[in-house]
This record gives C-alpha cells, sequence and structure tokens, in this order.
C-alpha cells in the first residue's frame, strides 16, 4: 500500500513538530501560511501533488537532528546540499537504480539495509526500526540515519576524512570516493552548498559566533582552525601578538588574502603600515583602551574604494560619503555598535535582503558575523546606499529608513554626517563638495543624457519613417536636416541643475525655422506618435522586456529589480504597480475553478532565430507558430526565452529555470505567458534542438551587436504540444521592465527537466549580471490565483480548495 503524507503531524513525532515550531524562521514561515499550533500543520506540495520540504524546513529538521543527536559535529551545510541533490528535498522518492535492487527512500535516498547496519553495527537507535520499510519517508528518521552514515564515513578506516572524499563517497560508496563516475555529483554538490542559504540559529534565535578567534598555543605559534559549517566561508586564524605575547586582532583573522592584497596595494595604507612596523601575513587592528578593535580613517577609506572599484563600479557615489555614513553608525568598531554589527552598521536581515533578493553575491553572507569582515560589511552598506536620489535622502534613508525619511527629526545625525564626511575629504574640490551636499546631484556624477544621444535617437528614428514612407519624404527631409543641422538652431531648455546653455541662432537660421516652425511641429508630434505606436508593437512581439528603451537595467547592484521603477518614467509600474509577477504559488490561495478549459497548445515547426536578449536567451519565430485560446480569444505564439532560477515558485520552492512562452493578440494589445518549470535531471529535447547554437553563441558573446543571434532554421515544438492535466492562472506582469501590467500567466502544473550542462548553456552567453536574471516575488495583492485541474485527475484532496 502506497504511503501519503498530508500533515507534518503524519510523519514526525510530537516532540519533534514542537522543535520544529521552537525555530524562529520555521514558526515564522508556518504562521505565514496560515498554520496554527493547535491545528495540524500541512506539508507543501509540489505543482505535482507531491509532498516535499522547504528550504527552511529542510535547515531546521538538519540543525535539529545535528544538535541534538550529534554534538553540532556535522556541517548543516553538506547535510541540506546531499539531500537537495538526492531527492529535491521531496518526503517520498524512491530510486531503483542501484545495483543492490533495494530502492532508496526519502530525503537522503537512504537503501533500508544501510539503516538496519547503521542500527545494529553502529548502534544509532534513537529511532527504533520497523518492519515496514516505509518509515524512512520520515523526515526525521530519514535525516537521523542519513547524518549517521555521514558521520561514519567522516572516519572511515580511522582516518580524518576531506569534505570531497564524503560527498562523493556518499553518491558511490568509499570505493568510488576518487573515481571519476562521482566527479559530476561533487561539482554539483558545491554548487548547490553555495546557494543554499543554511543559516543556524542557536538559542532565542540569535545567530551563532561562526569567526571564534582561537587561542594561542604556548609556543607562540600560529593556529589555523578551518570551520566547515562556518558561516564566514574564510579560514579563520588568531594570530599572536606582538613582543610581549599578548593576544591582538588582526586583519588577516577576518579578511580575505585577495583583499589583503588589495589593502597592501593602496600607496598611503603600505606607508602607514609600513610606519607602524605592520607585517604581511600580520596586520594588527587599533585597540581602543577597552581594547575594543576598530580601524582608521585612511584603512576605512581603501577598504571603500576597493569595494566601490571591484564589486560596484556603476555605482555614481563617492568613497568618503559611504565611509561618514558609517563613520556615524559604527565609530569604525570592526565589530559595530550595539545592534549594529560592522563598521557600516548596516543590519543582518537588510544584508541578507540584499543578498538574497537583490543578487548582491560577491561575498557570502550566511550569519551576522560575515558583516563584521570590514569588507563585507562595506560591500553590502554601499549596496544599500545604491539608490539614485539624492544624498539628503539616502544618508537620512540609511540611518532610519526610506519609509521613516523626515530632515527634522534626523537633523542631528545629518550634521554628524556632514561634519564626519569633511574629515574624510582630501582637497578643496571635496570639502566644497561636503558644503552643498544636500543641494546638487551633479556632484555625485548625475548628469542628464547629452542632446547628441536625443539627436542621434532622432535621426535614426525618423530616417526610418521617412523610409518607410509613413509621411512625406521630400518635406520631413528638409525638416530633419534642418533640425539636425545644427545644435544652435533650437535652444536647449534649462538645465535643472541649474546650468544655464547659450543660445546663438543666426538670422538666417531663424528665418528658416520660423517658415518650418508650424509644419515641423505637427509633422514631429505625428512622427513620433506613429513611431512608438509601430515600434511597441513590434518589440511586444519580440521581446517582453525593455529591449527597445534605452534605459539599461540589470538584476544587481544600483539598476537592480529594487530601483526598476526609479529608472525611466516608462518603468514606473515596476515599483507602483499592483498586479506584478511573478509571484508564489501558495497552496492555500490557490482556487479550483472548473469553469477553467483545458490550455491546448498545437504548435507547428516554423523558422526560428536564437538570440542573445542580453538579459536572457530566447527563440524568436519567424512565422506562425501556433495558438492558445484564453476565454475565447486566440493568442499567438510570438517568441520564449529562459529565466534562471525560477521566477515563480510553488509553495516557496525555487526551480532550477523557467520557461516563458510569450503569446500575443491579433491586434497586439493583449498578452498571455505559458510558463514551464524545470528541475534538473534527463536533458530537455526541447534545449537539445539548439545546444550547438548556444555553444556558438556562448563563445561569440555577441550580446549587444549585430550578431547577438543565430539562425536555427525549422524548430519543432512538437515536445511541448501536449495539453496539461494541471495549471495556475492569475492576472500578473511582465517580469522585466516596463513591468507591463495585465498579462494572463498560465504556469503549467508538470515539472520539465533540463541538465546541468544545458542550464550552464543557457547562462554562458549573458554578461555576469544577468545569469541570475530572476526578478524577486511580487505581493499577490489579493488577486485570485485559479487552477485547472483535468476531470480524470479529480481525487482525494488534490481535487479541493486546502481552505
Amino acid at each position: 500500500m502506497a504511503i501519503s503524507f498530508s500533515y507534518w503531524d503524519d510523519c514526525v513525532d510530537p516532540e519533534d513538530l514542537e522543535a520544529m515550531w521552537n525555530v524562529a524562521d520555521v514558526s515564522a514561515e508556518w504562521i505565514k501560511a496560515g498554520e496554527d499550533r493547535s491545528q495540524k500543520v500541512h506539508l507543501s506540495r509540489d505543482p505535482d501533488g507531491q509532498p516535499y520540504l522547504t528550504q527552511t524546513e529542510m535547515r531546521a529538521v538538519a540543525d535539529i537532528i545535528i544538535g541534538r543527536d550529534f554534538n553540532s559535529e556535522l556541517d548543516l551545510g553538506m547535510m541540506c546540499a546531499i539531500a537537495e541533490l538526492e531527492s529535491d528535498r521531496q518526503l517520498l522518492v524512491t530510486n531503483s537504480s542501484n545495483i543492490s535492487g533495494e530502492p532508496s527512500m526519502g530525503l537522503m535516498q537512504l537503501l533500508p539495509k544501510t539503516t538496519r547496519w547503521l542500527m545494529s553495527e553502529l548502534g544509532y537507535c534513537s529511532y527504533e526500526m520497523q518492519e515496514d520499510t516505509q518509515f524512512l519517508f520520515k523526515p526525521f528518521v530519514n535525516v537521523y540515519f542519513g547524518a549517521a552514515y555521514i558521520k561514519w564515513l567522516s572516519n572511515f578506516d580511522n582516518k580524518k576524512r576531506s569534505e570531497e572524499f564524503i560527498v562523493r563517497a556518499y553518491k558511490g560508496s568509499t570505493k568510488k570516493a576518487t573515481h571519476k563516475s562521482t566527479l559530476r555529483y561533487w561539482k554539483s554538490y558545491l554548487s548547490v552548498k553555495e546557494s543554499f542559504p543554511y543559516r543556524r540559529k542557536s538559542v532565542e534565535g540569535s545567530p551563532p559566533p561562526a569567526c571564534v578567534p582561537v587561542p594561542a598555543s604556548s609556543e607562540n605559534s600560529k593556529v589555523v582552525t578551518q570551520m566547515k559549517t562556518m558561516t564566514c566561508a574564510l579560514r579563520i586564524e588568531d594570530v599572536n601578538g606582538g613582543e610581549d605575547g599578548s593576544d591582538e586582532a588582526c586583519w588577516d583573522s577576518i579578511v580575505s588574502p585577495e583583499d589583503m592584497e588589495a589593502m597592501w596595494n593602496q600607496v598611503e595604507v603600505r606607508k602607514l603600515w609600513n610606519r607602524s612596523k605592520q607585517k604581511r601575513g600580520k596586520v594588527r587592528l587599533i585597540l581602543d583602551e577597552n581594547k575594543r578593535p576598530y580601524i582608521s580613517r585612511l584603512e576605512m577609506k581603501a577598504v571603500a574604494d576597493i569595494v566601490l572599484f571591484k564589486h560596484l563600479s556603476t555605482m555614481k557615489i563617492k568613497s568618503t560619503v559611504i565611509c561618514a555614513i558609517g563613520e556615524v553608525l559604527s565609530k569604525r568598531f570592526v565589530d559595530g555598535l550595539e545592534e549594529r554589527p560592522g563598521i557600516m552598521g548596516i543590519d543582518y536581515s537588510t544584508a541578507y535582503w540584499l543578498y538574497l533578493e537583490l543578487g548582491y553575491r560577491d561575498y557570502k553572507l550566511e550569519s551576522v558575523e560575515d558583516l563584521k569582515n570590514p569588507f563585507v560589511s562595506m560591500y553590502f552598506g554601499a549596496a544599500y546606499v545604491a539608490w539614485e536620489r539624492t544624498p539628503d535622502f539616502f544618508v537620512q534613508a540609511y540611518f532610519v529608513g526610506p519609509t521613516n525619511v523626515n530632515p527634522e527629526e534626523t537633523s542631528t545625525l545629518w550634521l554628524k554626517f556632514e561634519e564626519t564626511l569633511s574629515k574624510f575629504e582630501e582637497s578643496r574640490r571635496y570639502h566644497k563638495y561636503s558644503n552643498c551636499i544636500g543641494t546638487t546631484i551633479k556632484e555625485l556624477g548625475y548628469a542628464p543624457k547629452p542632446r547628441s544621444w536625443l539627436r542621434s535617437m532622432i535621426k535614426v528614428d525618423f530616417t526610418r519613417i521617412v523610409e518607410g514612407r509613413i509621411i512625406n519624404p521630400s518635406l520631413t527631409q528638409k525638416i530633419v536636416s534642418s533640425f539636425l543641422s545644427s545644435e544652435r538652431a533650437f535652444p536647449m531648455r534649462p538645465n535643472p541643475l541649474g546650468n544655464k546653455t547659450k543660445v546663438d541662432i543666426s538670422k538666417q537660421q531663424t528665418t528658416n525655422i520660423k517658415a518650418d516652425t508650424a509644419s515641423w511641429l505637427v509633422l514631429f508630434t505625428m512622427a513620433i506618435r506613429i513611431h512608438f505606436s509601430i515600434i511597441s508593437m513590434a518589440v511586444l512581439a519580440l521581446s517582453t522586456s525593455a529591449d527597445y528603451f534605452s534605459v539599461n537595467f540589470s538584476y544587481t547592484g544600483p539598476n537592480g529589480p529594487g530601483n526598476w521603477g526609479s529608472l525611466s518614467p516608462s518603468y514606473a509600474a515596476c515599483s507602483n504597480g499592483k498586479s506584478q509577477s511573478p509571484v508564489d504559488l501558495i497552496k492555500t490561495d490557490i482556487i479550483l475553478n472548473k469553469k477553467l478549459k483545458n490550455l491546448a497548445r498545437n504548435y507547428l515547426p516554423t523558422n526560428a532565430t536564437l538570440v542573445n536578449n542580453k538579459f536572457n536567451i530566447g527563440v524568436h519565430f519567424e512565422g506562425k507558430v501556433g495558438d492558445i485560446n484564453i476565454n475565447g480569444k486566440n493568442y499567438s505564439l510570438k517568441q520564449l526565452h529562459w529565466h534562471s532560477p525560477s521566477e515563480h515558485r510553488a509553495n516557496s520552492r525555487i526551480h532550477d529555470a523557467e520557461l516563458h512562452l510569450v503569446h500575443l493578440t491579433q491586434d497586439n494589445s493583449d498578452i498571455a505567458v505559458v510558463a514551464v518549470l524545470y528541475k534538473l535531471g534527463d536533458p530537455d529535447p526541447l534545449i537539445s534542438q539548439f545546444e550547438d547554437k548556444l555553444a556558438e553563441l556562448g563563445k561569440e558573446n555577441l550580446a549587444g551587436t549585430k550578431d547577438n543571434q543565430i539562425a536555427l532554421g525549422t524548430f519543432d515544438l512538437e515536445d511541448i504540444n501536449r495539453s496539461s492535466h494541471r495549471y495556475y492562472r492569475y492576472v500578473g506582469s511582465l517580469t522585466t521592465p516596463p513591468c507591463k501590467e495585465g498579462v494572463t500567466w498560465n504556469i503549467l502544473g508538470k515539472l520539465r527537466t533540463l541538465s546541468k550542462e544545458q542550464l550552464e548553456l543557457l547562462k554562458a552567453p549573458l554578461e555576469p549580471e544577468f545569469k541570475h536574471n530572476a526578478r524577486p516575488l511580487q505581493q499577490i495583492n489579493g488577486r485570485k490565483i485559479e487552477m485547472y485541474y483535468h476531470p480524470n485527475h479529480l481525487h482525494g484532496t488534490h481535487a479541493k480548495n486546502p481552505k
């Protein structure tokens, strides 16, 4: 009889369930999903109806087992990453593709005979063995025995084993720990572990000290401890101090070798350290009278300069401004002050939001202790300042939050900031800047685009309109020539920053202008209207993004998703829209709608082109491909493209990739998107049709050039023609600027698979800032998410609204 779990209460002991409720992240997630301590807790289900653990739940189960049964001696990240690879965190997964013929089971994919051996030979008996092996599907039981096996592997043959040995042996046995057959698994493990947000929580929800200094030995030697479960992701060293043998905190104990090398390459820093007789590998931090480590202003500015140059080069802000903010909050103490850790005083929750949602991942962030690394704190502090706003706004917003900016209430902090800023300035030019910081944007590098840019745009687009005979060529050519012949032909509007532009118009030019002014204005207005109407339809037919618009957007840095709405008036919906995409398909928000029709697809083979859109890889179609019908209206397929990882989530679960098939009505007025979620597995036949072309596109890296596309010839979509047994529908928006709303989304319930190699090929042609091209989740704002279910598959609880 097949086993099935609907609730956590069905598969865990009461004490284990209570332990889960006591984990702050888990209880917050459950309460947000509508769960209650007095009621049974629902298990999350994927689009196929299979129960699985969210990343938060998986992390909590592993953390409880490791702390309770293994004295916190195992690597939490290793446990979570292996479970991710083995089962995709699905509870009821079985796999019979092994030599023994016995199926591996559950989260950690354990063999029953391995479990029996762990109990009988090694004495792991916290959970009793049952005759029915299906008890291995229970999450705590499975993770417990998986941890026991990892513990045994870590000391195989009474030798301390490396992380690589343990992981590869877990996959293929100890005999294949060094065999090439397990190498791919090891590489996948490293990738998964890197992206898995495994944070360990200590008592009362406070993060544990991840960078604990190692006591110096009596022999005055350097002691190095490799923290496998560390949250710093650095080697932690504690180096003995001076000749008196006293312990002193060192830069090298908290900063990576690469960043230390960059510090030594700073001329002024090198002079300072040489004068104070510092040695490479043993640079001491300054201590105050209470033995608290802090850094000098010169060192702080050097850290800011390095971070901005290496990681945030597109930011239009001076390092001195960031340093002044940091000093006001932290006094330059390495550990920060009170509840604000690090030299920038940015709290962990804000930094983690920047890391997880906005894609600032040049430094690992897994614990509050990471922020005590000056470079990490500076990086996330600078990222938080990445607004294209006036200084008086973002400085005060940094102190009190963007929604609480009030010049009167924060005047004291503002004065402290101005005073501190002047101490960082190194020239009269900078000093002048500090006195007028609240009144100008130009000093920060913000300047209007040159008029030549506008002229070139109008020249190109007007020429296209003329050549297309949309308006009279002979008349408009004279007007265009008159307009483009000299910048003096028309006076510029006054610069909003106060600068005036001299106007020098000759009499002859004035006469010509007067003669043609009326017709020029009428035709210019007409042309612009026609131009934008035609171009907008063409853009929608080719791309559901901001490809046409001159304003660049990104998935990281100051042009990232959090700032899209401020990049251009055309992008306002990205910030102000109430029906934005993507969303999380939470089970409690989904309503079964029996009136929905089958989403039949019948796509025909047609000529297609593989395109590097800069922000994703897509396939554009040249002819008629096929339609879908939604509420009696036909939508024709125009293009498809991929995002990685997935933009939509199923019960907070992130998948490896997401395919968007973009459809338009005949008049190009309405958009419908069919979304397909991917997980890693067998190669996708759809992508296999152009793998060689992807490799070619990636090799050439042609984005932004005239050769950023490759003809595919006839492209067959037969593999995705079949009808769907289940899909989810809601009204949302485009997931890239301009974030146009009114888009009908249809997310298929059936997962597709693609190989790791295919996923890498889809990313290869993209620039680094677009390789992670998933927009963060948007608020549902009361919208309905409806589910279609094929009548033949309506059975059990799956057919019912969870509410």
